[in-house]
């Protein structure tokens, strides 16, 4: 395996958790490549008998136009409804970064037609103007990781860069010698290897997914079992198409447009943080977990509905269904992972606050939503904090 990188790091403990979204397949979906909008539940009631039906739809130049209506067996959480007497959906749906306002109406013979789609244009994304009624700065959360057809980013990502004259990152650019000097950190304190720290049939599980992925175990052997299964995480994905997310992105433009790259936190901190994580579960449990995350697929999956939550915007999905798992799972892990970090960084945004230049501040999307995240807590301290659509 490849010497680990700290875009995985918040997803990848998440998914070791296994607090991967199991979101219901109801959600809308755009396929970029098919230019197809997919409503995989939709719940037609008229007083005495209720229909749920699948649709799909075309994205043609800027008209949303009907491809298919097929009539299909219920489904859980179906929320996407008709108006009984009218027989038309109003929804507002997401196509790529634009959000449409979506009237279909029901006719004879279960026939769904198109009465209006119109194009209301950029949706909101992860990305947030924060002032002090005199300066200002964009504060945006990221994903770590991408697949390649999440290009071109949200545009306003672009915008706020473009207006930035540096970049803030959760541990910035690094160089050969912090990642030499850190290697030590990765080491498990009982300096036993995973073979010893393991149970037989657990470490030949593990050594087989290796194997698989034509990784070298060796490489890891001697690191703390929950970095050693972020390493394996992060490899896995990369196998599978999955490449560095939206800070390296904006880290390589800052290079070639000479913005200087600032970090919040040092790698140390970062890895030790890590390493702490997990504590409630045994050296096998968290393998068992990890191997399992990614043998069902849950891993890549996981990932897609995270980015999806970020590239929307999805406070609510976020808090619920990442937040709250793991301040139920483990408050200490919550704690060191989110709360005290966003505690952490809120005066050091205070202080690029004080200043007229604008920089753009970009750390993981977890970190944004809910009471202890950093929207709140800037709020708190009297700043302005509004979204930022451009």
């Amino acid at each position: 395996m490849s010497r680990p990188t700290s875009r995985f790091r918040i997803l990848v403990l998440l998914l070791m958790l296994g607090l991967a979204p199991k979101l219901s397949a109801q959600t809308s979906v755009f396929d970029q490549s098919t230019a197809v909008l997919s409503m995989p539940c939709v719940v037609v009631a008229d007083g005495s008998t209720t229909t749920y039906y699948s649709l799909e739809l075309s994205l043609q130049g800027d008209a949303l136009v009907l491809l298919d209506a097929e009539e299909i067996q219920l489904r859980p959480s179906c929320t996407a409804s008709f108006n009984s007497i009218s027989n038309e959906l109003l929804d507002s749906v997401r196509v790529g970064d634009d959000q449409y306002r979506l009237v279909l109406q029901l006719g004879e013979n279960n026939q769904f037609s198109v009465l209006e789609a119109e194009n209301l244009g950029l949706g909101p994304t992860s990305l947030w103007r924060v002032s002090d009624g005199t300066n200002h700065l964009f504060v945006g959360g990221t994903v770590h990781a991408l697949e390649p057809s999440d290009f071109p980013l949200p545009s306003s990502f672009d915008a706020a860069y473009e207006l930035s004259v540096s970049l803030i990152t959760e541990i910035g650019v690094l160089n050969e010698i912090q990642l030499l000097s850190s290697q030590p950190l990765y080491l498990d304190p009982s300096q036993q290897s995973l073979e010893q720290r393991l149970s037989e049939d657990v470490y030949n599980s593990l050594s087989s997914l290796v194997a698989a992925e034509n990784g070298i175990l060796s490489n890891v052997e001697f690191w703390r079992t929950n970095l050693a299964m972020s390493n394996l995480t992060g490899f896995y994905l990369s196998n599978r198409g999955v490449i560095a997310g939206v800070e390296l992105h904006y880290e390589n433009m800052a290079g070639v447009d000479s913005k200087s790259v600032v970090a919040l936190e040092t790698l140390e901190f970062q890895i030790q943080t890590l390493g702490e994580q997990n504590s409630h579960l045994s050296d096998d449990e968290l393998v068992t977990q990890t191997l399992e995350s990614l043998e069902s697929g849950e891993a890549l999956s996981g990932l897609r509905e995270l980015i999806k939550a970020w590239r929307y915007g999805d406070l609510q999905l976020l808090e619920q269904e990442y937040l709250d798992a793991l301040l139920l799972e483990n408050e200490q892990d919550y704690n060191s992972l989110i709360k005290n970090r966003n505690q952490d960084w809120v005066p050091q945004i205070e202080a690029y606050l004080s200043s007229p230049e604008v920089e753009l501040v970009l750390v993981g999307v977890l970190h944004m939503p809910g009471p202890d995240g950093l929207l709140e807590l800037l709020e708190e301290s009297g700043y302005l904090v509004e979204r930022y659509v451009q």
